[in-house]
């Protein structure tokens, strides 16, 4: 009988305690495993040493499967604390409602935030967004004025407090700047909803949001003369009256110039400083017209370059004649680059029609020298910055409001694209003689129309519409009459043959 001891195998177990640890860790997580959605449940992990930190494991939309520190050391209490922190988890993550702010708030822990997660202040987000704004409009004519209109508010409220983080209060000091049911809170409030979404801050979006509900600006219908009130204003509101002094009394016949072209051919104002044809012709080219040298000129040699061109591109549509020029006939005046839509070709049109027969052409005196008010510097932007309108349409609106016309300059381009839809002129070619889209042609300009307008149009159209009916009662009888004289006709032919065979 053998008496030595009997050996046994070392199960390998660590003499610190960390199999316990596995243990329970793993209980715990069977118990977890039980609860929640695949995907959507938080499970516990530790280093198996007394002391080291206890963090929780799941998964965050667009973030995919990571580890959080739950500010606890390893021990036996906090590991029951450590199973009721994931439970509490896999709930808020089933039902989507889990954020960070949440889980540090349940841990008692300051969400640790890197320096790009840093919240802006006011004037680092104005800063920003400003830089980003004109980076967007770097080709723009009047990037200035943009900002001006949707974030001049919004601005001044920002720099003042430039050191803060934007909240409730700071938003509605911008808004309450504005007055309600009007055009510059819509604008403004555009502004803070594209400031703030660029951000992605959406704490405000409802706020704003009820703002605009409650904003109902009334739209403001303009004064559009009729061709008639048109005509009577050139006739009589451009009189020199006898107080006025010597010296001025040429200004008359250039403003009522400068009136003709607003009314002939619906421009801007800034638009007749930008004409490239009045006395030469011009082609397009490289975005711009340029001008073509007269071949009626005396040929000396630095006129005879200038002659080969226009002898080449003569008979070519791209070439535009000079509306001076006596042969013209259909007067398409060529607007240069420098205005706010950029180069184009706009067409005369009165109530007779468009270009060539265009009556007023000769009845408002047009076809003379380029005669338009003598403004210093008109295509000069006012203000300190040069970010204020231009010279010369502020000149003209003081013009159109001291001689009290009732009607601003601006509206004798609604005039123009109103009749323009009422003669049937192509909407496409009518919003390129205009300088604008479509859309705007169409339903812009076109809401401006006055009701008697409106009236004169439907009587017209009903007018149009009885002409052709009774043009067509009218050809009716006319082709009864015509055959029964050919049956008249036919039959005398009959009788004449019937007579020719019995001789």
């Amino acid at each position: 009988m053998n008496n030595q001891p009997k050996r046994l195998v070392s199960e390998q177990t660590p003499n610190d305690g960390g199999w316990h640890w596995d243990r329970l860790v793993r209980e715990a997580n069977d118990r977890l495993g039980k609860i929640g959605k695949h995907g959507k449940r938080a499970k516990i992990k530790v280093i198996p040493k007394p002391g080291k930190p206890i963090s929780v494991q799941f998964s965050l939309p667009g973030k995919g499967q990571n580890n959080y520190g739950l500010n606890l050391p390893l021990s036996k209490n906090n590991l029951v604390k450590a199973e009721e922190y994931s439970q509490l988890i896999t709930t808020q993550l089933v039902a989507g409602t889990f954020t960070e702010d949440w889980f540090y708030s349940l841990i008692g822990k300051d969400k640790k935030v890197s320096e790009e997660e840093k919240p802006l202040t006011c004037g680092e987000m104005l800063e920003q967004y400003k830089a980003h704004y004109f980076k967007q409009r770097k080709n723009d004519k009047t990037p200035n004025n943009c900002w001006n209109t949707s974030y001049r508010y919004i601005e001044q409220a920002l720099l003042k407090h430039k050191n803060n983080l934007i909240n409730l209060k700071i938003l509605r000091e911008i808004i309450d700047k504005t007055e309600n049911n009007s055009s510059v809170r819509t604008y403004h409030l555009n502004g803070l909803a594209n400031l703030l979404g660029y951000f992605d801050n959406n704490e405000f979006k409802q706020i704003i949001k009820r703002y605009k509900a409650e904003n109902k600006p009334k739209r403001r219908i303009k004064h559009i003369p009729d061709d008639t009130e048109i005509m009577l204003v050139y006739q009589t509101g451009f009189k020199i009256p006898s107080q006025c002094a010597k010296k001025w009394r040429y200004r008359y016949a250039q403003w009522q110039f400068l009136y003709s072209l607003l009314a002939i051919y619906g421009l801007r104002v800034h638009e007749a400083w930008n004409i490239k044809n009045w006395d030469t012709p011009v082609i397009l080219r490289n975005g711009d017209w340029i001008a073509i040298a007269d071949d009626t000129e005396d040929t000396d040699d630095e006129n005879e370059e200038g002659k080969h061109v226009y002898e080449q591109y003569r008979g070519k549509t791209s070439v535009i004649p000079a509306i001076l020029d006596p042969k013209n006939k259909d007067y398409l005046l060529c607007i240069g680059h420098e205005t706010k839509t950029g180069y184009r070709v706009a067409f005369p049109m009165s109530p007779s029609g468009h270009s060539r027969h265009c009556k007023w052409i000769k009845e408002f005196n047009l076809l003379q020298p380029l005669n338009l008010p003598n403004i210093p510097n008109p295509l000069r932007r006012i203000g300190k910055n040069q970010e204020g309108g231009i010279i010369c349409t502020t000149s003209t609106t003081q013009w159109f409001h001291k001689k009290k016309y009732g009607f601003t300059a601006h509206a004798l381009r609604h005039a123009y694209n109103i009749r323009g839809h009422k003669l049937g002129v192509n909407q496409k070619i009518l919003a390129d003689s205009l300088g604008h889209g479509l859309q705007m042609n169409s339903s812009t300009y076109l809401r401006h129309e006055q009701t008697e307008s409106k009236i004169q149009g439907f009587k017209y159209a009903v007018n149009e519409d009885t002409y052709k009916l009774l043009e067509l009662e009218r050809l009716k009888a006319r082709n009864e009459y015509l055959e029964a004289e050919n049956e008249k006709l036919r039959t005398k032919l009959a009788m004449y043959e019937a007579i020719k065979d019995k001789t």
